[in-house]
């Protein structure tokens, strides 16, 4: 049996990809055929013990799983099919879920496992009813599965893990070498957040947070963000409407920041 796995899988890098990687690495060595559709992924040479399709677009992701479906039923009478879906499993946000969704169709035939975010409610009935056509939902937070749940969809919380091998927690004296080299005193408070800076991740609501709690404090805000992404906050003119422009210190996280 196989399961499909669409996702983002830049193997440069994402929160998607991070997920993935382990994910199907892991259904892998317990003994599953995964094959993967990536978006973002190249056909780039890569270690993994699953097949990555590259996907140019979610335009592309059904003409694909129908064509690995037609090479499992014409495969020649009486030698094993090269693929026999056992379920499709799509981590990726909720429009793009939506996208997915709509060219499949009602009559969907091989189980729809959707692993998604939930980081604002309340869930609107347009998405409640698109989620409601998945076999499962695994949302990322807690939070999450109780907003699916307060408006009727069943949903269960899906723990994402930290690799402490990429993210090893600093010692004591790692830490006041890394404060010492930002220009942050030992008694200083500090606040991190490193994510995108689009509508989903909630930034405006962290400074807000920040600013009711730690304006004019001995305090540090540092965020590693996309400062000019064209679909996120103008995070400096916000801080300074917030009276923190001096506190917080904005550092670009991409290669490229338009």
């Amino acid at each position: 049996m196989t399961i499909l796995y669409i996702s983002d899988l830049d193997l440069k890098g994402s929160g998607y990809g991070n997920i993935a990687f382990a994910l199907c690495s892991h259904l892998s060595n317990r003994g599953y055929d995964v094959q993967a559709i990536g978006l973002g992924y190249n056909g780039e040479e890569h270690h993994f013990p699953f097949r990555i399709a590259p996907c140019p677009n979610v335009g592309y992701i059904v003409p694909i799983v129908n064509e690995l479906k037609r090479q499992a039923e014409t495969s020649t009478p009486g030698t094993q099919a090269r693929v026999e879906v056992e379920a499709i499993v799509t981590a990726l946000d909720i429009p793009l879920q939506e996208a997915i969704l709509r060219q499949f169709g009602p009559a969907q035939d091989i189980p729809y496992i959707g692993i998604f975010p939930l980081e604002a409610g309340p869930l609107c009935q347009s998405w409640a009813m698109s989620l409601l056509q998945m076999d499962k939902r695994l949302v990322m937070s807690e939070f999450g599965t109780a907003e699916c749940e307060a408006v009727g969809v069943a949903a269960t919380h899906i723990p994402i893990g930290v690799d402490c091998d990429a993210w090893k927690p600093p010692t004591t004296e790692e830490r006041l070498q890394l404060r010492k080299g930002l220009g942050i005193s030992p008694d200083s408070f500090v606040v991190l957040t490193v994510a995108d800076n689009q509508e989903r991740k909630n930034l405006s609501r962290a400074m807000d947070i920040y600013a009711g709690a730690c304006k004019d404090t001995k305090s540090q805000y540092l965020m590693v963000t996309r400062p000019n992404s064209p679909v996120g906050w103008k995070i400096q003119d916000y801080a300074v409407s917030l009276g923190i422009f001096g506190q917080i210190h904005v550092a670009s996280s991409v290669r490229w920041d338009p």
